[in-house]
């Protein structure tokens, strides 16, 4: 249910402007994952957060453009690439736009809300091919059978991931999906204070360092980045 419009979509040189000093809000959703989503215009971008968490901000979404440009993900060959969490669709945005992936996109999103604001607020790459599943990513994966390239996990309800997506067979099954040739796969986490730091530490050393060694660590502004190269 749409609660609130304050702004138009069609937004005109003025507010673009103006927008790299104010956040403007849009809209705000009801979502029974994420109790309200706000989709925001903010310094020329859209960006969907809720009250605790930043899902998606164009390219500028820290976390992973800050993890792939320290991957230099350009010097590798991805022709396939599985994103679990979509949200706007920040992460495909960074690697189809800065980076010149042209490649098949599969996304996973279990918000039908969300969906529908990338639909309206999002990205969907002109010259690749995205198919966008509205699933649990947990179950999605277990019955999966593509191998990828590249994985990219950003599983949030606001600021907690969820408990499957820290079980050893969530983990073992996106084992089982990755390219073991040259796959690379990045798990965010949030560690912006204690409580979240110390999840992360318990969850990378007694789940996600049993299936994936060794692990690369990427600190970017707020989350760890846990990463796997098997190139």
């Amino acid at each position: 249910m749409t609660m609130s419009l304050f702004m138009p979509a069609n937004t005109g040189k003025m507010k673009e402007l103006l927008s790299h000093v104010y956040e403007f809000p849009v809209e705000q959703v009801e979502s029974k994952y994420s109790t309200i989503l706000t989709v925001s215009y903010y310094k020329g971008r859209y960006l969907l957060s809720t009250r605790n968490a930043v899902y998606s901000f164009a390219e500028k979404y820290e976390s992973f453009a800050e993890a792939f440009k320290k991957l230099e993900v350009q010097k590798r060959d991805i022709q396939k690439v599985l994103v679990l969490g979509y949200g706007l669709g920040s992460i495909t945005q960074i690697l189809n736009q800065q980076y010149n992936i042209n490649c098949h996109y599969t996304a996973v999103e279990i918000d039908p809300v969300v969906i529908d604001l990338a639909k309206r607020y999002g990205f969907l790459p002109g010259h690749s091919k995205i198919d966008i599943f509205c699933a649990d990513a947990y179950e999605f994966v277990k019955s999966e059978q593509d191998k990828y390239d590249l994985i990219c996990v950003d599983l949030f309800i606001d600021d907690t991931v969820p408990e499957n997506a820290e079980s050893d067979t969530f983990l073992h099954n996106l084992n089982r999906l990755l390219k073991h040739d040259n796959g690379l796969l990045i798990y965010s986490r949030l560690q912006s204070d204690a409580i979240q730091k110390s999840a992360t530490n318990a969850f990378r050393r007694d789940h996600f360092k049993k299936v994936f060694s060794p692990v690369k660590e990427i600190e970017t502004s707020g989350n760890l980045m846990l990463v796997y190269d098997a190139g």
